[in-house]
This record gives C-alpha cells, sequence and structure tokens, in this order.
C-alpha cells in the first residue's frame, strides 16, 4: 500500500502497490482498514515523518 499524508498524520490517499497480489475486494478491505485508523500516529514521531509511506502486506 502507498500511503500520503499531511503532518499530523491525516491521511489524504491510500492505493495499492502496482503488485499487490491482493485481489480487488481485499486491496478494498486493506483501504477501507487503513482509512479506519486515520489520523495515523505523528506526535512524538515527528522526526521520522514521511509524507508518502509504502506498506508491504502479506498474507499466510
Amino acid at each position: 500500500m502507498r500511503l500520503r499524508q499531511l503532518p499530523g498524520g491525516s491521511l489524504l490517499h491510500v492505493e495499492p502497490l502496482e503488485d499487490c497480489s491482493f485481489d480487488e475486494a481485499g486491496q478494498a478491505a486493506v483501504v477501507r482498514a487503513v482509512f479506519a485508523a486515520d489520523p495515523l500516529p505523528y506526535a512524538g514521531f515527528e522526526r521520522v515523518f514521511n509524507r508518502e509511506v509504502r506498506i508491504v502486506l502479506r498474507v499466510d
């Protein structure tokens, strides 16, 4: 997943990576789950903040 966020942790955009192996329903579920966590933690993490974050999820 690729996440774009503002300083403060508010999400702007969440999208599957091009090589995502999840089907369409799985991708949509992950996008909903990420937005459900909005805003992401920010306080205490300002020094490592990045506007774009890449997260790799695997299903076993």
